[in-house]
């Protein structure tokens, strides 16, 4: 393993300045969604038109078909549709969280529409917050209006006018543990925090199109193959099952994939964070040998070890010219999609 390590690893020293990454300030929201699919963040350099080569979601059925079809200020809403820079989904329902990422003018409307259509107004640690709805309900006769904070369902609303961002949560409680959770980097932001810290370097100047973030309970692959189970065959789950539990690679708490563009190539990046140097180093190496068995991808990335603070980050990079970056997108969207289906053996770090 040594051997190969010194041809394809790379040992970054420490940024003088790390590039700003747009995710960070949010990693106590992912701290507080530690499983499965913890947040999954838009923002393609070409714009949300149709079309766009790295054009994913929003994932929010409501704002996606209003960012569709319209541009400018949104009437009902208020919101500045061409002024949205990202769109970022922490956690999933009833309790997710959607976030707006832009300048401050993507915002000024917003409080004259809600209040004009009666929304409640609070203020909750020093943030603006309009409601409408009572907790988790949803107004039917509301469903499928273009409303873009309203999920497309017609659902209760808490509308937080940040400072650079509009966060959309589905009861009081939720917005007020979200809002008052800011700036409380701890626990398990802190790892968040490195990993992004982390991929921030290694992308430099990049634009930072797309992210997926994930607990690392997402890749704890299953010791029997769902499909014996599933044929009844109890003779040959209990062989495949003989020898317990494996593990496979030094597991890891949580994983990002991540997709930027620097103009002239795209890069697609998978980063895993661990409290040793020689763990990310053999999960990195591991990983690499693994991932050219999935379909599509056109080589073994390049690894970087990035260290951050008592951390090392384990990033593996996919370079693409910026011509393919359509087919970037593409990869990556077929990687989270097995990630959801537990079958992106890649990264399964055991059988258990």
């Amino acid at each position: 393993m040594r051997r190969l390590l010194a041809t394809a690893l790379i040992l970054m020293a420490p940024a003088t300045a790390l590039a700003e990454d747009p995710l960070a300030r949010f990693t106590p929201w992912f701290a507080a969604n530690p499983s499965g699919l913890v947040f999954h963040y838009s923002a393609p350099l070409d714009g949300y038109a149709p079309g766009a080569p790295t054009l994913q979601g929003p994932s929010d059925d409501g704002l996606r078909s209003v960012m569709v079809a319209q541009q400018g200020v949104h009437p009902a809403s208020g919101v500045d549709l061409d002024a949205i820079a990202g769109v970022l989904t922490v956690g999933g329902p009833p309790d997710e969280l959607l976030v707006l990422m832009g300048p401050a003018a993507m915002s000024d409307h917003i409080d004259e529409a809600l209040a004009g259509r009666g929304f409640e107004m609070r203020e909750i640690a020093g943030v603006p917050v309009f409601g409408t709805g009572e907790d988790y309900a949803m107004d039917f006769a509301s469903t499928g209006k273009p409303d873009p904070f309203g999920g497309g369902m017609g659902k209760a609303q808490r509308v937080a006018l940040g400072d650079g961002f509009v966060a959309v949560a589905r009861s009081w409680p939720g917005i007020e543990t979200a809002l008052k959770g800011l700036g409380k980097a701890k626990g398990g932001a802190v790892v968040w925090t490195a990993t992004l810290d982390a991929l921030a370097e290694t992308r430099g100047d990049g634009h930072l199109d797309a992210a997926w973030g994930w607990g690392g309970d997402s890749f704890a692959g299953m010791l029997v193959d769902p499909a014996i189970l599933l044929d009844g065959d109890i003779e040959e789950a209990i062989a495949a099952a003989q020898g317990g539990p494996q593990l496979l690679f030094p597991p890891f708490p949580l994983a990002i994939f991540a997709l930027d563009r620097d103009g002239t190539r795209a890069h697609l990046r998978i980063a895993l964070p661990y409290d040793r140097a020689e763990d990310a180093e053999a999960a990195a190496s591991y990983v690499r040998h693994r991932l050219v068995e999935f379909p599509l991808v056109p080589s073994r990335p390049d690894i970087a070890i990035v260290p951050q603070g008592d951390l090392s980050i384990a990033v593996m990079t996919l370079t693409y010219a910026e011509a393919d970056v359509a087919q970037a997108n593409t990869l990556m969207l077929n990687w989270s999609s097995a990630v959801m289906q537990r079958s992106f053996t890649a990264l399964q770090f055991g059988l258990f």
